[in-house]
């Protein structure tokens, strides 16, 4: 995927560069879950699979990140965040909430 082109990329881009960030700000498992071509049905769940088949693609970017981080050495002195958005569509739930 093209995430995992350019992550790959920048990585090696900047590795001897000293300090750098990337953000990847992912929206497969938001509203209605994309995955590739090469995970469609690539889950053995019989519910959601098409949540379970981008979150499979979700982590294989992550371990491509981390393969990435890893062949650049710089994992010693690299800090790794994950953090989830989860926001209710107006249409769902009565209406939605998007409030804390």
């Amino acid at each position: 995927s093209l995430y995992k082109e350019e992550a790959d990329v920048f990585i090696n881009q900047n590795a001897n560069e000293g300090p750098f960030y990337l953000h990847l700000s992912l929206d497969a498992l938001k509203h209605t879950p994309y995955r590739s071509e090469d995970f469609i049905g690539s889950s053995s769940s019989s519910r959601n699979t098409s949540f379970t088949d981008a979150l499979r693609e979700v982590d294989n970017l992550v371990g491509v990140v981390t393969e990435a981080l890893e062949a650049a050495g710089v994992t010693d002195n690299t800090v790794v965040v994950f953090a989830a958005q989860s926001t209710a569509l107006a249409s769902q739930y009565d209406g939605g909430s998007n409030s804390p």
